[in-house]
């Protein structure tokens, strides 16, 4: 499980920057359109990643998730994925919010 994790640490490292720079500001589906084109992208260029992307692997604090959820944060990714971008993030970043929760 570590080896293969080390293994595709590279281009996971940058479909998550790209998921942040890039993808904060669209919907969920079109996220998943774009994490799509950008793997087959890195792929192509000889660089390997997790076939399946899960945004919360890679800087998701269980217990600070749990902790949202408790105080109300929707259960779902996208909602979750929004959080850890404004919490990681240093800069003022552009979302979408489907529950008009913000």
């Amino acid at each position: 499980m570590l080896n293969s994790k080390y293994e595709t640490v590279q281009g996971d490292v940058v479909l998550t920057a790209v998921y942040i720079t890039l993808g904060s500001g669209f919907t969920a589906k079109y996220r998943k359109q774009l994490i799509n084109r950008w793997q087959d992208n890195i792929r192509k260029a000889d660089i390997t990643c997790n076939s399946v992307f899960e945004f919360q692997e890679m800087f998701g604090d269980n217990f600070k998730i749990r902790e949202w959820r408790e105080n109300e944060l929707p259960l779902d990714h996208y909602s979750t994925d929004n959080a850890l971008i404004m919490v990681k993030s240093k800069r003022f970043i552009f979302f979408i919010d489907p529950d008009s929760q913000a």
